[in-house]
């Protein structure tokens, strides 16, 4: 079970991936990030965002 009050919105997940909030939203809706909808909009568990942090490094570094 996931802890809710641990979860980011979208606000925060986005400000932490270093991506817009409409890019994180559009990932949602293509299954390439897993969240939870809610009343308010998505919660994402730290977990989910931390491993696509590490994705978005890795292809980040790959680039160069």
């Amino acid at each position: 079970m996931v802890n809710l009050k641990a979860c980011l919105t979208t606000s925060e997940a986005a400000r932490h991936l270093g991506v817009a909030e409409r890019t994180l939203r559009l990932w949602v809706t293509t299954g390439r990030v897993e969240a939870i909808e809610t009343r308010l909009g998505y919660l994402y568990p730290p977990a989910v965002i931390e491993r696509l942090r590490r994705e978005l490094e890795q292809k980040k570094g790959g680039e160069r």
